[in-house]
């Protein structure tokens, strides 16, 4: 007898400019998280996980007090920015505990309960390699919906950022943006992506890419410098 996986848990985040909203409570494993960003600006979500036995309410706590990040939370993952109307298909596999999924210096708590149920990851039309400090394709990326693998074979988290270049906006725009703390408005149209892959960690991204000039970048911070100006970077034109 063939026993089929079943599909990943299907979960849905709406982003407004009021809000995230986001169920409290899901079961763990293979997640396929349904990002709608309806705000009017653009919006990235980060998955926080918070150690046992501390809170959202300390979490909240953090983000008004700024700081150096406490040793209780890590991040395992989060969705790259959105440009208004956007969305985005995000598959990872999520462990029980208590999270936090954070937008700006906005969050909304998360309890996913265990133990995890085997399921079957999405079919991937482009796999990525993420290294240290580069991308590696298998394909490549296409006009229309597709699904892109990422796998974080390097030895540090890695981003996997993807932003369409609007006529008479350079890659070095988005570069010194990010550079510079991403502060203002965005100079690209940022179309998603992964905003970390851990270490040994893998996600799917199912994203709807039109035609036009494109880069797919990292922009993790280290002593060297930004991942990009390490040669995280990719250039791409869809027709």
């Amino acid at each position: 007898m063939i026993v089929f996986a079943a599909a990943a848990l299907a979960v849905t985040l709406g982003i407004t400019n009021d809000a995230v909203t986001a169920p409290t409570q899901i079961a763990a494993g293979l997640t396929t998280f349904t990002i709608d960003n309806h705000a009017t600006a653009p919006h990235a979500l980060r998955f926080v996980k918070l150690s046992a036995p501390h809170t959202s309410d300390e979490f909240g706590a953090f983000l008004r007090s700024g700081g150096k990040p406490p040793a209780w939370i890590s991040t395992v993952g989060g969705v790259a920015t959105l440009a208004p109307s956007r969305s985005e298909d995000y598959t990872i596999t999520i462990a029980a505990g208590s999270y936090v999924i954070v937008d700006g210096d906005r969050f909304v708590p998360l309890r996913v309960t265990g133990p995890a149920a085997k399921a079957q990851p999405p079919a991937a039309d482009v796999n990525v390699r993420l290294r240290d400090h580069g991308f590696q394709l298998n394909a490549p990326l296409s006009s229309g919906k597709q699904t892109i693998h990422l796998q974080n074979v390097g030895s540090e988290p890695h981003q996997a950022l993807i932003v369409r270049l609007p006529e008479r906006v350079s890659e070095f725009a988005i570069r010194t943006w990010i550079t510079n703390g991403s502060h203002g408005e965005h100079p690209g149209e940022p179309v998603g992506g992964a905003l970390e892959v851990p270490i040994g960690a893998e996600a799917w991204v199912t994203l709807d890419l039109t035609p036009g000039r494109y880069i797919l970048l990292c922009g993790q911070l280290e002593e060297e410098g930004r991942h990009f100006d390490l040669g995280m970077i990719y250039r791409f034109e869809i027709e």
